[in-house]
């Protein structure tokens, strides 16, 4: 126990250092660039199994998210440092829902979303510089929160069954590149989360109890449209 709440005070130490950061930079660096980003997000590798019975699936499908990325260009070179923060919401799986609705069409469900929240700081680098457009790529590491949201089964004749899941955290890294202009850029990033360990609880009328913990490991493709501010 202590050492999960000594795990929790590091990820969270980590955060307040990011943003810490991220509001020197902005005060300070006159050479940097705040992207405001918006665009859809598609799981990847085991984050995008939908499947009902597996407790590791996700069960969820695509979704969209927003962020924004401060980035500081070294003056007359092609690195850069950059911290980012984004919030990215995931529906529920298709299969999940339609396997759900075979297996009991009497019940109504009310099925689990994922809303994930990276951090990140890392490096970038212009691949190609163009006054117009200019290629880029970045890495970073990541620390990212995510939350499931309800499950619930409602049935005729049957005390309501529901499952409330924990937050969690884990580590991770992510890899970008993109096209950045004057005043747009096209960028595309795949995150690899790490594993999150959901626990939570169930309750079906009266009666409750704790639910076993499983890993999720998230990761997923993030496609974003960009307006630089500054």
């Amino acid at each position: 126990m202590h050492g999960k709440k000594n795990t929790m005070k590091i990820k969270f130490s980590i955060v307040r250092s990011i943003a810490w950061l991220l509001c020197i930079a902005t005060a300070t660096l006159a050479q940097g660039s705040l992207t405001l980003m918006v665009g859809p997000a598609f799981p990847a590798g085991a984050f995008a199994n939908d499947d009902p019975w597996n407790p590791e699936a996700s069960r969820v499908g695509a979704g969209a998210g927003v962020g924004a990325c401060y980035q500081y260009q070294i003056a007359h070179s092609a690195l850069g440092l950059y911290g980012s923060a984004d919030l990215v919401f995931h529906s529920a799986g298709s299969t999940a829902r339609e396997t759900w609705e075979s297996f009991n069409p009497d019940a109504q469900f009310t099925l689990s979303r994922a809303i994930l929240v990276p951090l990140s700081a890392g490096i970038a680098y212009i691949l190609k510089p163009d006054p117009q457009y200019s290629l880029y790529g970045r890495t970073g590491a990541v620390v990212s929160f995510s939350r499931f949201t309800e499950f619930d089964v409602k049935q005729p004749g049957y005390e309501k069954y529901s499952e409330t899941y924990d937050p969690a955290s884990a580590f991770g890294y992510q890899l970008g590149a993109g096209l950045s202009g004057k005043k747009i850029s096209l960028e595309a990033r795949y995150l690899h989360l790490g594993e999150h360990k959901i626990s939570g609880s169930w309750k079906e009328g009266s009666d409750s109890g704790t639910l076993p913990q499983v890993k999720k490991r998230i990761e997923l493709f993030f496609i974003t449209l960009g307006w630089k501010l500054r």
